[in-house]
């Protein structure tokens, strides 16, 4: 596995542009042994990701120690409140918690092809309302979620646009945390637990 924080090539559209606040992105890839175990890898990766309800049991999977069977402070629990048992779409709303803070966010785009899938969302309001937000971040932000397949490579990246810090003390130290480390943590974590090991 190979983790960079430096992007090699220009994003799709439907990464946002950056107008406001911060940026990130955290990109983690794997190389197969053959093209058939990518393709496979890819597929696999796919569905971990729509299985939002899943992502901290693959994450305490993958890496137990880090994740600390699930208490890591730094590491959220996300959770799709009003999916208990499907998989995520357009419009449903994820929970996160983190740092004694619910936070919410809409997926408000998914793109699905051969060799990219990718999750969009927004911050937002419990009940979906993006006007505003019960996050660390304020809806201007989004967070891209984005799995490529190139050949026998397959990446994982994680691309925030427009983080602007909500007004409140407790985002303020969620946000804090993140950039002493918290966001390279769980998104590099997180990508790891979505793609299976190449053999």
């Amino acid at each position: 596995m190979s983790e960079s924080k430096a992007l090699s090539q220009p994003l799709p559209d439907y990464v946002p542009d950056q107008t406001a606040g911060k940026a990130s992105d955290i990109i983690t890839d794997d190389n197969y042994e053959t093209l058939a175990d990518a393709e496979q890898a890819f597929r696999q990766t796919r569905a971990h990701m729509l299985n939002v309800n899943q992502w901290n049991q693959l994450a305490e999977k993958s890496a137990p120690a880090r994740t600390l069977a699930g208490l890591n402070p730094l590491f959220p629990t996300f959770s799709l409140p009003d999916k208990p048992d499907q998989q995520a779409s357009v419009h449903d709303v994820i929970e996160i918690a983190l740092g004694g803070q619910q936070m919410y966010v809409r997926i408000e785009k998914i793109i699905d092809t051969a060799d990219e899938f990718a999750i969009r969302v927004r911050p937002c309001l419990k009940d979906g309302n993006c006007e505003a937000s019960e996050h660390m971040y304020t809806p201007e932000a989004t967070t891209t979620f984005r799995l490529t397949r190139n050949q026998k490579t397959i990446t994982t990246g994680f691309h925030g646009r427009n983080e602007v810090i909500n007004d409140d003390l407790l985002s303020g130290l969620v946000d804090t945390s993140m950039d002493l480390g918290g966001r390279l943590f769980t998104w590099s974590l997180l990508g790891r637990a979505w793609r299976p090991l190449p053999k």
